[in-house]
């Protein structure tokens, strides 16, 4: 039974993903045997395995998925992968996969390491929580700001110094990551 050699790092990226509650599927055009026990020995569960999956089939299980609510993201390096890269939420393909998947990949892993796909979850997460903690940032004084105006009669250059102070705090707060702060996170700091 021949099967193409597994990336080292694939096993703890799978195990990595699924501990973040994000599930995996494997397509490959192998016949089930061999897919069975590949993804015995990343860790995956028989229903994630989808063998003999040529590009109609890729797309048929990257729609399926969709259908279902799902966010797809497709990682593929062929050109037996493109149709199913286009059709996924985010494709990401390799530096040395065929040119026609780093076309079409939404992001393109430069190291040829699927570790990088991890860091680029942990980036987005971290990004997400300063765009929340942003919008915290400036809504809440603002639209403090509005209700003491309508209320009150908030004097109008005080209304600027809170809309452009809440502004500045956000900018700030926007760059924090390159400063190198702490990876401290609203969900982080809701579970103290």
């Amino acid at each position: 039974m021949y099967a193409d050699p597994i990336r080292t790092e694939s096993p703890g990226v799978i195990a990595e993903l699924h501990q973040q509650g994000i599930s995996t599927h494997m397509l490959t055009g192998d016949v089930q045997q061999v897919a069975d026990a590949v993804a015995q020995e990343l860790g995956m569960r028989r229903d994630e395995v989808h063998a003999q999956a040529f590009p109609e089939r890729k797309v048929e299980v990257v729609q399926q998925l969709k259908a279902q609510g799902k966010t797809v993201a497709f990682i593929g390096d062929g050109i037996n992968d493109s149709a199913a890269l286009a059709y996924a939420d985010v494709s990401i393909s390799f530096a040395a996969g065929s040119d026609i998947a780093r076309e079409t990949a939404d992001v393109v892993l430069m190291d040829n390491d699927l570790s990088g796909l991890t860091h680029a979850i942990e980036i987005s997460k971290q990004v997400m929580d300063i765009i929340y903690q942003n919008a915290l940032i400036v809504g809440i004084p603002n639209f403090g700001a509005l209700a003491v105006g309508v209320l009150f009669a908030l004097d109008p250059l005080l209304a600027i110094i809170i809309n452009n102070g809440s502004a500045i705090l956000a900018g700030l707060n926007g760059l924090r990551p390159a400063l190198g702060g702490e990876k401290t996170t609203y969900r982080d700091a809701a579970n103290v």
